[in-house]
């Protein structure tokens, strides 16, 4: 899992790295209360990684809580907005 910049100030790269190729992935944003911020289908996805382009600028500064599911599995990570 992987997020980028940190901290971020509007654009977020948020990705994983893969061992194969999924047919549809979706990145799910969470505030710390657990609040469901916005959903978004892959920007990019091979065999080797899947990328997203997230446009955080809207958000006030905070934690916030991304998930990543791909054929029913969820892998979770975080990001830092200034």
């Amino acid at each position: 899992m992987f997020a980028y910049p940190v901290p971020a100030a509007g654009l977020v790269t948020i990705g994983c790295l893969n061992n194969r190729v999924y047919n549809r992935v979706l990145l799910e944003i969470y505030d710390v209360a657990g609040k469901k911020l916005a959903v978004q289908e892959a920007s990019f996805s091979d065999a080797v990684q899947t990328r997203f382009i997230y446009d955080a600028g809207k958000l006030p500064p905070g934690t916030y809580f991304f998930t990543i599911t791909a054929d029913n599995k969820k892998h979770t990570g975080k990001f830092i907005k200034k």
